[in-house]
Parts: C-alpha cells; structure tokens; sequence
C-alpha cells in the first residue's frame, strides 16, 4: 500500500510493502540521469551532423548547425532554468520538460526524414527544430 509520508519538508511516496526509504537512491538516480544526460550530447555531437549529411543531403558545414542549434537550445535552458523553477516545480519540470523535448524531437526528425528528398530545405529546417526540442529536453 502506498502511502506519502512527510520527510524533511517534502512528500514522498513510500511503500510499507518493500524495503524503507534509503537516500542513497536518489543520489545514485541523480548519478545515472547525469551520465545519461552526458551520453545524449556526445551522440547529438555525433550523430546530429551524420543524420543531416547522409539523410537530408546538407553539405558538412551545414550539417554542424544541427548540433549548434541543440547546444544553444540546451545552454538557453540551463541559463533560464532558474527563472522557470519559480514558476513550476522542479517536480513539473521533470515531467514534463522532457517529454515536450521528446515529442518534439520526434515529430519534426521524422517530418524531416520523410520530405528530405522532395524539399531538402524544409527537411533540413525541421532537422534544426528537432534537434532545438532535443536540446530543450
């Protein structure tokens, strides 16, 4: 049975059933989404020019923008990230951030996958939204 439980001025869920609450957990979460987060720039460093090269046909120099406008998108959120942990809580925003980058990230890659070879500058400004919502999330 579930139950919240009042620890430290914040409600937590707690679950008579399994094992007591350990702190350690959230320290070792909080670890793992780091190298999680980590691991996602190296590979939209990565593969965000190779998608725009070999996908929608851009040429080099242009497909290094994919991965200017998701470090720009990423460095805006962290700068403004204070500003909307006023305004919602961090609970929300975990939430709920990233699944708008993922959504987002989603729609406009597949978009831009599907009408790369009709209209390569529009799959290509879908690309740079994609990788914008990646960077956001």
């Amino acid at each position: 049975m579930l139950h919240y439980i009042h620890n430290q001025g914040k409600y937590q869920i707690h679950n008579h059933h399994t094992k007591a609450y350990n702190p350690l957990d959230d320290h070792i979460l909080y670890i793992a989404s780091h190298i999680l987060i980590l691991q996602s720039e190296y590979a939209a460093g990565d593969w965000s020019a190779i998608y725009a090269r070999n996908t929608i046909g851009v040429s080099v120099s242009e497909a290094s923008y994919c991965y200017l406008v998701f470090i720009v998108s990423m460095g805006v959120l962290r700068i403004f990230g204070s500003k909307i942990n006023k305004k919602y809580s961090e609970a929300e925003i975990i939430k709920w951030v990233p699944r708008f980058g993922a959504v987002g990230f989603s729609i406009f890659l597949v978009l831009g996958t599907l009408i790369a070879r009709e209209h390569r500058n529009v799959a290509f400004i879908s690309s740079l939204v994609a990788f914008t919502f990646l960077g956001i999330g």
